[in-house]
């Protein structure tokens, strides 16, 4: 048998996101925060609230996966210009 040899990607670069989710406001409030770096290792957030009990998982999951490409386009240009302004 081979032995498996593990390569553990460049740290930064294996998740590009990061995401916290925290109760306010007496628990009323669900605030869910998306981080990105860009190239250069700037912190990018957005950041999204629900009220509790109002707001159903499946809208909260499109919003954020909404979010995530927004953030990910909104970093992708910042590395963009970053990129042709070194050229």
């Amino acid at each position: 048998m081979k032995p498996h040899t593990h390569k553990q990607p460049a740290k930064g670069r294996a998740r590009p996101f990061a995401w916290g989710r925290k109760l306010e406001q007496n628990g009323s409030v669900v605030c869910y925060a998306l981080f990105r770096r860009d190239n250069a290792g700037r912190l990018h957030p957005l950041h999204l609230q629900y009220l509790v009990g109002v707001a159903q998982r499946s809208m909260i999951a499109r919003d954020l996966m909404a979010a995530r490409k927004r953030l990910r386009d909104r970093v992708d240009e910042i590395d963009l210009q970053a990129m042709e302004e070194a050229a």
